[in-house]
């Protein structure tokens, strides 16, 4: 359910915000009208806070599997995946449309300006935007990128008892009984898909998003602009919201079946 929540996160990016995005980079300037202004911003601010926020889901799932794996076993459902997802999204909502309401209404630069930008350089705005910045873009990435290392050790711990039961000792070197022997047997290469997976899907991330978060903080912080700057994060972010879905769905056999009945009953 969480890589499905973030095919569609990335799948929304690229039929809403990414070619308003992609003309302008071109054309060099906003082709189209003020409505359509409000529109890409409004796309672009909650898809971009929905990206990193479904690989936060990813991780914490993660966190929670290999941190409290029988509680994890016991209460996670698909349907409590479902909420959360969707969860995910009210909580985006609740946060970022009040300071793009209030650039349509009252503070968003004038139609001479050649780029479709939310003014956050305006008193009233620039508090409101750190603010949702810093719990809509900040805290995923930082969940996303530092639990990755906690998890691969929790998993590498784990490997390490495995492989300590299976040779017939306990970490403390005492003598696993035969029961207990056959309770780790399972083959590994199941769990193995999905953290190699998640490799892959932080590793991207970590990648691309690099250009867009250095020059969008230095943009907030001092206002800094930078077209190029602009135009090389926007393209990796692009890149990697285009590579994720394909590398998921690739990967996921369960993904891949499920892309396969669509596009079987679509036909």
């Amino acid at each position: 359910m969480y890589l499905i929540n973030l095919i569609l996160a990335n799948f929304l990016h690229f039929i809403t915000a990414a070619p308003l995005d992609l003309s302008t980079t071109l054309m060099g300037n906003w082709p189209l009208n003020y409505a359509a202004c409000t529109f890409c911003l409004y796309a672009g601010y909650i898809i971009n806070a929905a990206i990193p926020h479904s690989h936060m889901l990813v991780t914490l799932n993660r966190i929670w599997a290999v941190t409290f794996p029988v509680s994890y076993r016991h209460y996670h459902t698909g349907a409590m995946a479902a909420s959360l997802c969707l969860a995910m999204w009210l909580y985006i909502h609740a946060l970022l449309p009040p300071q793009l309401i209030r650039d349509a209404l009252y503070y968003r630069f004038q139609q001479n300006v050649p780029f479709c930008w939310l003014n956050a350089e305006h008193p009233a705005q620039w508090r409101l935007v750190l603010f949702t910045e810093f719990w809509c873009y900040i805290v995923p990435q930082t969940v996303m990128f530092t639990g990755y290392p906690y998890i691969m050790y929790k998993r590498r711990r784990r490997l390490q008892f495995s492989a300590e039961r299976r040779d017939g000792t306990q970490p403390s070197g005492t003598t696993n009984p035969p029961a207990s022997k056959n309770l780790v047997a399972a083959p590994a290469s199941r769990p193995s898909t999905g953290y190699r997976v998640l490799t892959i899907l932080t590793l991207t991330a970590f990648v691309c998003w690099i250009p867009s978060m250095v020059y969008f903080k230095l943009n907030l912080l001092n206002g800094y602009q930078s077209a190029l700057f602009y135009q090389v994060g926007g393209t990796m972010v692009l890149l990697q919201a285009a590579a994720d879905p394909l590398y998921i769905a690739l990967s996921v056999k369960g993904i891949r079946a499920i892309l396969k009945t669509m596009i079987c009953c679509g036909t």
